[in-house]
This record gives structure tokens, C-alpha cells and sequence, in this order.
């Protein structure tokens, strides 16, 4: 079966969450991959895939909250392990924009981008 990742800021948002679930329903494993340290405590919803091994937590940086570096660090590392890489909400403001054209150009990567 395919790993899925999947990087978000906070998993305590509400959609955060959501979009965890709708996948987690589909029986995908998924990776984490966070800018700051591994959190201590996660949303109950996650505890039965974390207990059997598909969902598995990476953190790039011990730091209590999230930091530009530790983000950028984060989402290069994500870059460099997917072969489908999926942007949600960006617009050409946004700070993945950049990494979302240079990888665009990339032939060993599958870019999907979700419109709002």
C-alpha cells in the first residue's frame, strides 16, 4: 500500500483533523511531518492508527512551536521523500508557491492542487 504524507502546522485545527479522518477512513497510511517537536498529547481520532503502526509522526525540529526555517526545512523534506505531492488553499502569496512551481517542473513528482 502506498504511503500518503502529509505535513500540516497544527493538527488541533478542526480541518486539519477532518482531512486526517477522510484519509485514515480509506485505510492509507500516513506520515506526519512536522516543523516542530512531536507532540505530546494528539486528537483522540488518531490513537487507534498510531497504535497499529499507520500513522507514524517525523518531526524536523525540537521546537515547542513552528518556526519559518523549521517550515521550510519541513516542507523541503517532504518534497524530497513524496512522488505525489498535494497543495491545498495556495495562492501566489503563499510561502509553498515557489516549492510548488519549482517541483511542477519536476518529472519524478506528481503535483495535485486542491482549489477552494
Amino acid at each position: 500500500m502506498p504511503r500518503q504524507i502529509v505535513w500540516s502546522m497544527d493538527f488541533y485545527q478542526p480541518s486539519n483533523v477532518l482531512f486526517y479522518i477522510s484519509y485514515s477512513e480509506k485505510k492509507i497510511p500516513i506520515v506526519v511531518v512536522l516543523a516542530r517537536a512531536i507532540y505530546k498529547l494528539f486528537p483522540e481520532e488518531m490513537r487507534e492508527a498510531f497504535d497499529n503502526g499507520s500513522l507514524l509522526f517525523i518531526s524536523v525540529s525540537n521546537a515547542s512551536c513552528t518556526s519559518q526555517v523549521a517550515a521550510n526545512s519541513r516542507n523541503q523534506y517532504v518534497a524530497d521523500i513524496a512522488s505525489t505531492i498535494v497543495f491545498g488553499m495556495l495562492t501566489e502569496e503563499s510561502s509553498l508557491y515557489e516549492l510548488y512551481l519549482r517541483l511542477s517542473e519536476s518529472p519524478n513528482k506528481e503535483m495535485k492542487l486542491v482549489k477552494s
